[in-house]
């Protein structure tokens, strides 16, 4: 079924996925670090969140709407949650996919 919930207080217990998929979301969290890391705490060791992202250079912050980040920083964002980086890359304009795991 479906399950809608914050994505800074994921209903699932630790390690319950092998795949986590964010399409075109994360430039929406304000607080980017703190959702990966609630990403990660949910993903089991091993296994992989992909992460498609818009980082085009833009800033909304005025209105809290969206922040899209450039590449490294959403490398550094998704470290600073426990995530390694395996790869990244360009796949439309201005999309990233990210593929990290624990």
């Amino acid at each position: 079924g479906r399950v809608q919930a914050s994505v800074y207080a994921l209903p699932f217990v630790e390690d319950s996925f092998d795949v986590l998929l964010n399409t075109i979301s994360c430039h929406f969290y304000l607080k980017q670090v703190e959702a990966f890391s609630e990403m990660a705490r949910v993903l089991r060791p091993g296994g992989t969140l992909y992460c498609a992202s818009l980082v085009a250079p833009f800033t909304n912050n005025a209105s809290g709407m969206a922040v899209a980040h450039p590449p490294r920083t959403m490398r550094r964002h998704l470290g600073q949650a426990g995530l390694t980086v395996k790869r990244d890359r360009w796949i439309f304009p201005n999309v990233w996919l990210f593929e990290a795991g624990r």
